[in-house]
């Protein structure tokens, strides 16, 4: 008499179905429940990620347009200065 049974008879393929059927619906309740506990905390993650990427970008364009605007108050001052 043999303990495991053979791949031949149906009732191997049935318990084999069977067994699979119900870890995966365990384990999807499962990745459920962490996804929901989860979500918020990479919610969070992502918001920061977000922000600094958007500061780090829009601090270039502020560099930018405060020199344009040294050279506007520069061109301004020596404006003036010829017009006296």
């Amino acid at each position: 008499m043999t303990v495991i049974p053979s791949t031949d008879t149906p009732t191997f393929f049935i318990i084999t179905v069977v067994l699979y059927a119900a870890s995966a619906i365990y384990f999807a309740g499962v990745m459920v429940r962490l996804m929901l506990t989860l979500t918020p905390i990479v919610c969070v993650f992502a918001a920061i990620a977000f922000s600094h990427t958007l500061t780090h970008y829009l601090k270039e364009e502020d560099v930018n347009k405060s020199e344009s605007t040294q050279q506007e108050t520069n061109t301004t001052k020596v404006a003036v200065l010829t017009k006296l």
